[in-house]
């Protein structure tokens, strides 16, 4: 971001949206332009308006349609434009058009133009967004404003390799994840179409620009007034709607109708189940509840189930909201519409392990099992199922790494003596309220707590394994503070594992070959393997260096790991910089002082002042 003190004025630069030749425009037209952060020149507004506080400048930025930006993106960095080592350049290197996109729509690699440009922020109401297919005219327009020199013609640079872009043929390609680029940036096909100054549109003002709303990043729910709820609206309703093919052979579908609310259409909810425990399901609606709460709260709306749900959680689904709303404190709760269950159900009698092969589980498997049968008198009894749920990691349209991915999970379940259920669902896939990015945050624990009342009659209590150590816990989707809310009178659920960081987690694995010998640990890639060149593959084999157990690292490529490259996959998540903050300590008591020179560069650079603003 360039910014120019004279005039008081930033050029804010989204990628691919022509920054580059606007930048030579600025540097000529202001030559007291200066980067805002040398480091980083694509920094966002919020970021860069807390290095120039408390001066509030005005600010020009571009926006241009989101597909045809990410294809210019994925040609760009494809054809060697950049030689910088970001996990997400070497995805476009090394991955389809289809699986760079959904790393970036999906896993939330692309950066929001609402939150890159702070809308609703501080430096909002002084913010003009040109129309990329009218730069010219829309930047004289703004330069008129402002009072600024009306630029000549803008040079052309950085475009893509391969000349014009058949986006066609591009679109084809993305197939079923086309829908998730206008749900990622439905911020500007409903908003920022309307704001941004082309060349028959003015600059909207001030007043204008306050009614444009920002949503959140993350889901932010909260309680409302005493003695009162906000009501907005229609209900969001579901009802069950029978049975259909399922997606795969020797399993049956069970299918919910989602209408009312925001919908634009009705939305058809399924989950597919092996038919060897399919009388473990209940015609309860416990589980849609768990489903749809987080998107009614976020909507604003009732939810209304046309059935039968447990009391018990009826009464927790309420604390549920409450914490949601310590975490949040921008939405409020809502009423819940059902009718209570009786209680003329077989009860479940099995225990059942929410199973991914990952540190987190597996260190449940392990150490459960281990208390089973060396604590009797507790009365545990030891995991019978290991549950995996495809549509929730891995997408539906990656079926060969899910194939993979269970054959994996048959050597473990093998190896370990359990059973192993693999259930699928559309969830992550329904236009909801609720996008994609809220996966961590929110929607995974109740998407792992509706699996587990969805088949409450096999089930009598559901391992769910804790990704947070008890000091450093925060908002999450999966939390001690909520899981065990989402138990109902027949199954309970219990989150597991919180009081063991990352390191003592391994430490405990490195005593059970069947753990190193399967650790799947990354997703980046839609891939049943460990990329071995993500953050989250870094960390784990950091760990792994910690316990001297690098040759161990079976799934992992060492050769890939090197202290050198932690600024490379650096991440300023704050769940992340939790983690290495706790593996900092172990370093230091292991007297491993390059681990700990290595992390502190991190938390000490533009990371960490990234947070800090």
């Amino acid at each position: 971001m360039l910014h120019s003190p004279t005039h008081n004025v930033v050029l804010a630069h989204y990628p691919k949206t022509a920054g580059t030749s606007l930048q030579l425009w600025f540097a000529e037209a202001f030559p007291d332009a200066r980067m805002v952060v040398p480091e980083n020149k694509h920094i966002a507004v919020p970021q860069a308006l807390h290095h120039l506080a408390p001066t509030i400048p005005r600010i020009i930025g571009v926006l241009r349609d989101p597909f045809e930006m990410m294809v210019s993106l994925y040609e760009f960095w494809r054809h060697g434009a950049t030689t910088q080592p970001h996990p997400y350049i070497r995805a476009a290197r090394e991955c389809s058009f289809r699986d760079f996109l959904a790393a970036g729509v999906i896993g939330d690699r692309a950066r929001r133009y609402e939150d890159f440009f702070g809308v609703d922020g501080p430096g909002w109401a002084n913010t003009r967004l040109l129309d990329f297919h009218s730069l010219h005219d829309s930047l004289r327009q703004v330069c008129r404003e402002f009072g600024l020199p009306e630029p000549p013609s803008l040079p052309m640079t950085n475009t893509s390799p391969s000349g014009v872009k058949d986006l066609a043929r591009y679109r084809e390609e993305a197939g079923p994840v086309l829908p998730f680029v206008e749900r990622h940036f439905r911020w500007y096909y409903e908003k920022g179409v309307h704001v941004m100054v082309t060349a028959t549109r003015h600059a909207r003002s001030a007043t204008e620009t306050a009614t444009v709303p920002r949503p959140a990043k993350v889901a932010t729910i909260t309680a409302p007034p005493r003695g009162s709820i906000e009501r907005r609206g229609p209900p969001l309703h579901v009802r069950l709607a029978g049975e259909a093919r399922p997606l795969r052979a020797g399993h049956v579908r069970t299918v919910a109708a989602i209408t009312g609310g925001d919908l634009r259409s009705p939305q058809m909810l399924w989950v597919d189940v092996p038919e060897t425990v399919a009388d473990g399901i209940t015609r309860r609606l416990d589980a849609w509840l768990l489903w749809l709460l987080p998107h009614a709260v976020e909507s604003g709306r009732d939810l209304v189930l046309d059935g039968e749900v447990s009391p018990e959680l009826l009464r927790n689904a309420e604390d549920v909201m409450r914490v949601w709303a310590s975490w949040w404190p921008e939405r409020r709760p809502v009423r819940i519409v059902a009718a209570a269950a009786t209680d003329d159900e077989t009860d479940g009698e099995r225990q059942a392990l929410v199973f991914t092969g990952g540190v987190d589980s597996f260190y449940t498997l392990c150490e459960y099992d281990r208390m089973a049968r060396e604590q009797p008198a507790c009365g545990v009894r030891p995991i019978d199922d290991l549950v995996y749920v495809w549509g929730y990691d891995l997408p539906l349209f990656k079926p060969s790494a899910f194939e993979e991915k269970v054959a994996t999970l048959h050597q473990i379940a093998e190896r370990t003596g359990k059973t192993l259920l693999t259930l699928t669902t559309n969830y992550r896939q329904l236009d909801l309220p609720l996008a994609p990015v809220h996966w961590g945050p929110i929607l995974h624990g109740p998407a792992l707590g509706g699996m587990a009342s969805f088949l409450g009659r096999r089930w009598r209590e559901v391992l769910i394994a804790a990704s947070e150590h008890y000091d450093a816990l925060g908002a999450w989707g999966s939390s001690p503070l909520v899981d065990h809310h989402f138990s109902t009178g027949r199954t309970r659920v219990r989150h597991h594992g919180a009081w063991a960081d990352r390191y003592e987690k391994m430490k405990l694995l490195a005593d059970h070959d069947v753990a190193f010998e399967h650790l799947t640990v990354c997703w980046g890639r839609w891939s049943a393997r460990n990329c071995s060149g993500c953050e989250k593959c870094f960390r784990t084999m950091l760990v792994y260096d910690l316990l001297g157990a690098r040759h161990r690292a079976a799934t992992f490529d060492m050769s890939r790991y090197s202290l050198e490259r932690l600024r490379e996959v650096w991440t300023d998540k704050p769940l992340v910089v939790q983690i290495y903050r706790g593996l900092r300590e172990r370093a230091i008591g292991l007297g491993r002082s390059d681990v700990v020179e290595a992390i502190d560069r991190c938390l000490t650079g533009t990371a960490m002042v990234r947070e800090a603003a």
